[in-house]
């Protein structure tokens, strides 16, 4: 779970599909952020167009699950 200190840095995002949508392992993030992965409910932070990682750079166990990412703070310039 992400946490933040003050909420003068942070906006509710309008309802918007692309933060219902996930992203495969290895894929392009198109966002800057944190992305969670749904499957062990670990946190990355990552620069828009990088690779999110894959089951090499972020390996699960058996009970993880399968690798998935969803954004869930969008940083903005």
């Amino acid at each position: 779970m992400v946490w933040h200190r003050y909420n003068r840095f942070m906006r509710k995002a309008k309802e918007h599909p692309r933060w219902d949508e996930t992203s495969a392992p290895g894929a392009k993030a198109g966002y800057a952020g944190i992305y969670r992965c749904l499957g062990c409910s670990r946190e990355i932070a990552i620069q828009e167009g990088q690779s999110l990682p894959d089951a090499a750079a972020h390996p699960h166990g058996e009970k993880d699950g399968n690798i998935e990412w969803l954004l869930v703070v969008r940083a903005e310039a």
